[in-house]
């Protein structure tokens, strides 16, 4: 199941992406326009000047346009437009246009001939992806200086953690949607617990109902992550029969997070990755700030 919220450097840095292979990305001065993009479905995306006017159906590419320092450039999406609206889209005079991952190639090709402009689609399903897209974006918007060091911060971010977790034990964690029920997995998410060394005791169960009591308790994990906003508190997991003997709960190790953390972060990717290391393995980590 696809989150709703559906996700080129100066530095020489070697970017991996599911699907797309690995590429090497340009060094050097900012290049002139035309520049050619690889997007998530690995389509190559020509770009002839730079975009005064990008338009993004896609919240963690709008956040990474916003990273690379091109806000500016958004345009705000009316209500209810969608990629399908080609008239709306039109009246609002984009130069490039920014789609989620799950767009199929045949989509994004018959929409950029029909406006007559290039059409991004995001990558998903991995932090190597979110860091693809930042490159590309920053090549995208001119920015490629900006792009690159946000790849390169992010790169040497995600390399640290991973050194601070090697040799640890996997920890398993209950994701709690709300009422129990398990947040629903994705690509991202099993890469995301990957790479701060967790497992979902809840994995396969569905997300659809609460996941049984009896169960979770048998599953004991050592770590709860509860999405704002939906009820789940520490306080509340400690006032219930149901939760209150489980050992994350005993021991506090309990974070809530966004949705938009888990599903759709944009380069803030790095810091939801931490968060996670954090209530997975106490110490290992440094807190934030």
């Amino acid at each position: 199941m696809r989150p709703t919220a559906l996700l080129a450097v100066l530095l020489p840095v070697v970017l991996a992406v599911s699907g797309c292979g690995i590429r090497s990305e340009p060094t050097g001065a900012i290049p002139a326009f035309p520049v050619q993009l690889v997007d998530g479905l690995g389509r190559t995306v020509t770009i002839d000047h730079q975009p005064q006017r990008v338009l993004s159906f896609d919240g963690g590419l709008s956040r990474t346009v916003t990273a690379v320092g091109a806000a500016a450039e958004l345009v705000q999406v009316p209500a209810g437009l969608s990629a399908t609206d080609t008239t709306r889209i039109e009246s609002l005079r984009p130069d490039l246009v920014l789609l989620p991952a799950g767009e199929s190639a045949a989509g994004a090709d018959a929409l950029s001939h029909t406006l007559g402009i290039p059409v991004y689609v995001a990558s998903y399903g991995s932090v190597a992806a979110i860091e693809h897209d930042a490159g590309q974006l920053g090549l995208a918007t001119g920015r490629s200086a900006a792009g690159g060091a946000l790849v390169a911060r992010m790169s040497t971010e995600v390399a640290a953690l991973r050194r601070a977790l090697r040799g640890r034990p996997p920890t398993p964690v209950f994701l709690d949607a709300g009422l129990l029920i398990p947040v629903p997995q994705t690509q991202l998410l099993d890469d995301l617990l990957r790479t701060a060394d967790g497992t979902d005791v809840a994995a396969g169960a569905g997300s659809s109902q609460p996941f049984p009591a009896a169960r979770l308790r048998a599953a004991a994990p050592q770590a709860f992550v509860a999405i704002q906003g939906r009820g789940t508190t520490l306080k509340s997991l400690r006032e219930s029969a149901a939760t209150r003997t489980l050992p994350a709960v005993r021991s506090g190790r309990f974070v809530a997070l966004s949705a938009i953390d888990l599903t759709d972060p944009g380069p803030a990717v790095v810091a939801t990755l931490e968060a996670l290391a954090r209530v997975l393995h106490p110490g290992a980590v440094p807190s934030a700030g």
